[in-house]
C-alpha cells in the first residue's frame, strides 16, 4: 500500500516538528498513471540537501494511479486518495491542507522536473525575502518531440498589471511561499480553467513575483488537457471577470482584452450574440482597424473562428 493520507490523517498543525519538509511538493493526479512515476522520480532525484515531502492528490482516478505510488516505495511520497473528483483547483488545495513545508511547489503528472529546480529557486527566496514566490520559463515539449521555450515574455517584482493582460506563469515552475498562500487563500475551485492565473492574481495584489530566466521543468503537450476544453475556458472567464472586474476596468488595456477573450471564447462555441455582446462593451475601446476586424471576425463561421485561433497559437 501507499503511503496514504485520508481525512482522519493529522494536518499540517499537527505535524510541524524539527523533521519537518522545507518544500511540500503538490502533485494533483487523475487517471494519467502512465506518466505519473516519471513525475515523481524527477522531483525526488533534486540535488538538494533539505528534506522534502511529494504529496500526490488522486482525483478519484480509475486506473493504476495508487499502485505506482506504491511501486516508488519512497517515505517522503505521501498518498492523499479522494472519494470524488474535486478538480484541479480542489485536488491541489487538498494538497496544501496536508503539507508541511515553509515553501510549497507544484508538479503535474505529465511534467518533468529539471534537477537543480529546487535548489536554485529556493536559494533566490531564501536570498531576497521580498518576493512571495518564484516562476520560471519552462520547455513545452509537442507530441512530435519538438521543445520550446515558454514563455516568449515574462516579468518580476509588482506584476499585478501585466498579468491582468495575459497569464505567464506555469504552476509547475512555482515555488512559493506558505506565508503567501495562507494570506491570499488556496485555489478558486469554481474554475474548471485558469485556476494558476486567478490565484496569481491575487497573490501580486500583494507581493512582488520573481522570474527565474532559466527553464526548470519540461511540459508534455498532451491531447486530453483540460486547457483544450472550450466550454470550460468561457466558464473560467466569466467567473475571473465577475471576480476581478474592478481591477480589469482600472485601465482600458487589461479591460479590452478580457472583453476581447470573452467574445472570442463565445465564437469559438458558436455563441455569436453572447461574443457580440462582448465586442459591444469594448467597442469604444477598440482602434478602428480592431472594430472591422472583429466586425468581419464575428461573421465568419464557427470551424473557421477555430482553425484560425489554432494558427494564431502557432505563430
Amino acid at each position: 500500500m501507499p503511503n496514504t493520507m485520508n481525512n482522519d490523517s493529522k494536518t499540517r498543525a499537527d505535524t510541524i516538528s524539527s523533521d519537518t519538509p522545507v518544500v511540500s511538493i503538490i502533485l494533483p493526479t487523475y487517471n494519467r498513471a502512465k506518466y505519473l512515476a516519471t513525475a515523481i522520480h524527477s522531483v525526488l532525484a533534486q540535488k538538494v540537501s533539505f528534506p522534502i515531502e511529494i504529496i500526490v492528490v488522486d482525483d478519484n482516478s480509475t486506473d493504476d494511479t495508487a499502485q505506482v505510488v506504491t511501486d516508488i516505495g519512497d517515505s517522503r511520497v505521501k498518498y492523499i486518495p479522494l472519494k470524488e473528483r474535486h478538480g484541479g483547483g480542489g485536488a491541489r488545495n487538498k494538497g496544501i491542507e496536508y503539507s508541511t513545508g515553509k515553501y510549497i511547489g507544484f508538479i503535474d503528472s505529465d511534467v518533468t522536473w529539471l534537477p537543480l529546480k529546487l535548489e536554485k529557486q529556493i536559494a533566490e527566496l531564501e536570498s531576497n525575502p521580498k518576493y512571495a514566490c518564484t516562476y520560471s520559463t519552462f520547455y513545452k515539449i509537442s507530441p512530435s518531440g519538438e521543445k520550446v521555450v515558454q514563455p516568449k515574455n515574462t516579468y518580476s517584482g509588482w506584476v499585478n498589471e501585466k498579468l491582468l493582460l495575459s497569464n505567464f506563469i506555469d504552476m509547475p515552475t512555482v515555488i512559493i511561499r506558505r506565508d503567501a498562500i495562507d494570506k491570499v487563500g488556496g485555489f478558486d475551485e469554481k474554475l474548471p480553467r485558469f485556476q494558476d492565473w486567478e490565484l496569481f492574481l491575487r497573490v501580486s495584489k500583494e507581493y512582488k513575483i520573481h522570474c527565474f530566466e532559466e527553464p526548470t521543468i519540461e511540459s508534455l503537450d498532451l491531447p486530453d488537457s483540460i486547457s483544450r476544453n472550450d466550454l470550460a475556458r468561457d466558464e473560467a472567464l466569466k467567473h475571473i471577470y465577475e471576480k476581478h472586474g474592478a481591477e480589469f476596468k482600472k485601465d482600458a488595456v487589461p479591460h479590452k482584452q478580457i472583453l476581447l477573450k470573452l467574445a472570442n471564447a463565445n465564437f469559438i462555441l458558436g455563441k455569436k450574440q453572447a461574443g457580440v455582446a462582448y465586442l459591444r462593451q469594448a467597442k469604444d475601446m477598440l482602434t478602428p482597424l480592431e472594430l472591422i476586424s472583429y466586425s468581419i471576425f464575428s461573421k465568419l463561421p464557427k470551424t473557421l473562428i477555430i482553425n484560425l485561433n489554432k494558427l494564431k497559437k502557432r505563430l
